[in-house]
């Protein structure tokens, strides 16, 4: 895997789940600015509705847990999912996802061929289904780098691949 700063100016890159993560949570600088340099113009950013609903999923989790403590068990956990009034005054992960929706970054989204696309390549490389929809969207879109922690686009041969590297 590239570092993030590696890539080169005016690069189309897709933006994965984890790297809006990692900013949002403070726990990779490289991440923080390299999402400066995208709302900048420096890199041409682009994302899909997918990685936002899993960024969604995650912080309102993540917020859920940082209420409750961390010692919520997944019994716990979907029971306060299924409790609206646990949700309805969630607002940290709304914050974030207005902060994301911002940033001026397009969103791309899935046609049946996407889809079709996307069956074939967790099949190819074992992807699970999130990960398989945004490799057939980078392929439709022709979009060869991805900003990303998750290894398992490593196994793409037409997909550069690069990650923060202050995540350990």
């Amino acid at each position: 895997m590239k570092k993030l700063k590696s890539i080169k100016e005016n690069a189309f890159i897709f933006i994965d789940t984890n790297i809006f993560l990692y900013d949002f949570s403070g726990i990779s600088e490289e991440s923080r600015e390299f999402l400066k340099l995208v709302k900048s113009g420096y890199f041409r950013g682009i994302t899909s509705f997918h990685v936002l609903q899993e960024l969604d999923h995650k912080l309102m989790l993540d917020e859920l847990h940082k209420k409750y403590g961390p010692d919520v068990t997944k019994t716990k956990e979907k029971k306060l999912i299924k409790d609206e009034n646990s949700i309805k005054y969630l607002s940290v992960y709304k914050k974030a996802m207005e902060v994301a929706l911002n940033m001026g970054i397009p969103i791309l989204s899935c046609s049946t061929k996407d889809f079709k696309r996307a069956l074939k390549y967790q099949s190819d490389y074992g992807m699970l289904s999130t990960d398989a929809m945004n490799l057939a969207l980078m392929k439709e879109f022709e979009i060869e780098h991805i900003a990303t922690n998750d290894k398992d686009f490593e196994k793409v041969s037409w997909l550069n691949v690069y990650g923060p590297g202050d995540i350990y």
